[in-house]
């Protein structure tokens, strides 16, 4: 079987449909556990038969056949399955589910994501609502398996849930949300999402400030200037990213400057230090200091192993 000493998992594209914004892995590779290593997006996998092993966040996880798990973008991990296993997953930006910066990515989204003690979460069935995550997640498999295109080794017609669909992405796109919302639903009092305050004012104060991060995250941004955008003090600002995303501003902008590097890493032929200023880090030592730190290796091999994936 082949195997990528990068990741964990083996990518499924067609040249169709390159741009779409869900990524299909029809099989996890077998054997021992692969370096760990952080993704820049979602991660949701599941187990048809046998063991999924999973390493993430100091811990050891193994998913039994129907088991899945969710890992949060930016969490160290690994995938590995035992042998014979048949397991397959998924990986998402959360801007698929909806805009950042909108009223459903600030109320729904972002305070889950941004979330320090939201790792990952698995669904083995100790409650109710853990079915319908993982039956959605075998649709959206089978839906991507079946009308986008294959390679690399196949999932089996018993494995899955085949439906009929004329619009594809849309319905991939409807299946992801209602796995967002059944999660969202039953994890955020536990988790500790709730926004304090007067609730309306905070949130839109934070996606004016997160609107001119994202159009000027390419320019030097002060706290100052963040805070200016909601015509509100350094202090509130502050107070309003930590209710609604539980990170500072200053931290917000660094996490999206990488994200728009990373797209740039694999979607242009620019140079490192090119996107180093083109994302507002100012220099290319700079850059590759905080692209490890978010995304867990350096700008080189990230686009090295993003290119072998294609």
């Amino acid at each position: 079987m082949q195997r990528n000493n990068d990741y964990s998992i083996l990518s499924l594209t067609s040249d169709e449909h390159s741009g779409f914004p869900v990524r299909l892995y029809p099989h996890i590779a077998e054997g021992a556990a692969p370096p760990l290593h952080r993704s820049h997006e979602l991660v949701l996998v599941i187990s048809y038969h046998g063991i999924l092993k999973m390493s993430a966040a100091d811990a050891e996880v193994q998913l039994s056949a129907g088991q899945a798990a969710l890992i949060n973008s930016g969490v160290l991990h690994s995938l590995y399955a035992q042998q014979g296993a048949v397991c397959a997953g998924i990986a998402f930006s959360d801007e698929f589910i909806a805009p950042a910066g909108s009223d459903i990515s600030l109320k729904y989204i972002k305070p889950l994501v941004m979330n320090s003690e939201f790792s990952y979460i698995v669904f083995d069935g100790s409650e109710p609502w853990h079915g319908r995550v993982t039956a959605s997640a075998s649709k959206v498999i089978s839906l991507m398996h079946r009308y986008l295109g294959s390679v690399g080794k196949h999932l089996s017609q018993d494995d899955m849930q085949f439906e009929e669909s004329p619009c594809c992405e849309l319905d991939v796109h409807c299946h992801i949300s209602d796995i967002w919302r059944t999660i969202y639903i039953n994890t955020y009092r536990r988790i500790g999402t709730e926004v304090i305050g007067n609730e309306h004012v905070i949130r839109r104060r934070t996606q004016l400030m997160v609107d001119y991060i994202h159009k000027n995250y390419g320019s030097p941004i002060s706290l100052s200037e963040i805070a200016s955008a909601a015509n509100i003090s350094k202090s509130e600002a502050s107070r309003c990213f930590q209710s609604c995303l539980h990170v500072s501003p200053v931290s917000y902008l660094l996490r999206y400057r990488v994200e728009m590097a990373a797209d740039l890493l694999q979607n242009s032929s620019m140079t490192i230090d090119a996107i180093s200023f083109e994302c507002g880090f100012g220099s290319a030592s700079y850059f590759c200091r905080m692209f490890q730190r978010y995304v867990g290796t350096t700008p080189g091999r990230f686009r090295k192993r993003e290119g072998e994936r294609i």
